[in-house]
């Protein structure tokens, strides 16, 4: 049976495994070395002293997030997305529409696997097909890059692939824990 990676927090000293610490690109370990509760007690210790910052830096962020809205908001189609995924979620939550425990593609079973609704045509909300989160970026990508020829604009992504195939969701940037940078 394999041991779980553990680490000692540098902070209160006690031994946790790795998913109590959150991933921090930087480090050679690829987490950082205080545990999630002891980050917490910092943050909220920080925040206590220095309430300028602190809101200042709430204020920059919300900003962002609020352009971000706006500009979403503006994009041809955003509404009637909006309202099909509404739609859906209301069906499945009341039980018009039926979960299902299967990816419709691969096959993978919930759980483990997470199952998403992919919406094939927006402009029917109630038609949902069920994929898992790598099927669903599959679907997406390929939609993506079917749309990108019928623009004459080059596909972003060269090859295919299969699950293992794409990059992750923060890019080719992340390195293996452990390995030195350069």
């Amino acid at each position: 049976m394999a041991k779980a990676a553990t680490r000692r927090c540098t902070k209160c000293g006690k031994v946790k495994p790795l998913t109590e610490y959150q991933p921090d690109e930087r480090s050679l370990a690829g987490r950082l070395r205080r545990c999630r509760a002891c980050c917490a007690a910092y943050l909220r210790q920080w925040r206590r002293d220095h309430p300028e910052r602190a809101r200042a830096a709430y204020r920059r962020s919300n900003r962002r997030r609020r352009a971000y809205r706006l500009a979403y908001r503006r994009r041809p189609g955003a509404r009637r997305k909006h309202y099909a995924r509404n739609t859906a979620y209301w069906a499945v939550k009341t039980g018009i529409l039926p979960t299902r425990t299967a990816c419709e593609h691969c096959g993978a079973t919930s759980p483990p696997a997470r199952l998403h609704r992919h919406h094939p045509d927006y402009s029917d909300p109630l038609r949902i097909v069920w994929l898992c989160t790598l099927c669903h970026g599959e679907e997406h990508r390929r939609l993506n890059d079917e749309r990108r020829k019928a623009e004459g604009r080059s596909s972003k992504r060269a090859g295919a692939g299969g699950h293992t195939a794409h990059a992750t969701r923060r890019g080719d940037k992340r390195r293996a824990p452990g390995k030195p940078r350069g």
